[in-house]
């Protein structure tokens, strides 16, 4: 999980488990100063597992008052690969860029 101070409140990120068994989710959020919920969106994509930094601080502000994020991820065939997300201020996809190992090869 990762949290930044926003201007209003608060944004970050944590994982979930799929309720319909179907693999693990990113969990993004944004509150306000007083803890109340603004924003709740889940992301992901079937069959798919999400590693999102055991330590946090993997999400970062960016300089033009965006977000990034990293993650690994793997699909149920155990592809695994890298991934580059940036989210706008209402947590909407801005890009996103995967990374495999079969790009190094």
């Amino acid at each position: 999980m990762s949290i930044l101070e926003t201007d209003d409140g608060y944004i970050g990120y944590g994982g979930t488990e799929d309720p319909s068994n179907i693999g693990q989710m990113l969990l993004f959020f944004k509150i306000d100063k007083e803890g109340e919920e603004v924003i709740w969106k889940p992301f992901g994509e079937n069959y798919h597992s999400y590693y999102f930094g055991n330590v946090g601080g993997a999400m970062v502000k960016t300089s033009d008052g965006n977000f990034a994020l990293a993650y690994h991820a793997a699909n149920s065939s155990g592809i695994a690969y890298s991934t580059l997300l940036k989210l706008d201020n209402n947590l909407d996809t801005i890009w996103k860029k995967n990374y495999s190992t079969d790009n190094l090869w």
